[in-house]
């Protein structure tokens, strides 16, 4: 009976994890259409560098398209590369 109770558990994570990754993809594409109108420009930079796919990111400038509860944030470079990340690497751009 423990055993079923354990699996439940874990499968309702599985599927509370995939639902809330879902909503942040589709926050994103609402954002989609109106990120011309809300964020004109690329307001913020990358600032963590200390593992090899960081220091590719590094000084880069990129626009928020959606805030995560979990402090991190659904971001996009000035290429049009999209990345999830920490928002404590944000900066404001000078």
């Amino acid at each position: 009976m423990n055993y079923f109770n354990d699996m439940v558990t874990i499968s309702r994570m599985r599927a509370l994890a995939l639902s809330h990754e879902a909503s942040m993809y589709e926050q994103a594409s609402r954002h989609e259409e109106a990120k011309d109108v809300l964020y004109p420009d690329y307001p913020f930079i990358y600032r963590w560098s200390n593992n090899e796919k960081r220091k590719d990111l590094y000084g880069r400038k990129l626009r928020v398209l959606v805030r995560s509860k979990s402090n991190s944030a659904l971001v996009e470079f000035e290429d049009g590369q999209t990345e999830v990340i920490s928002r404590n690497a944000l900066r404001k751009a000078k």
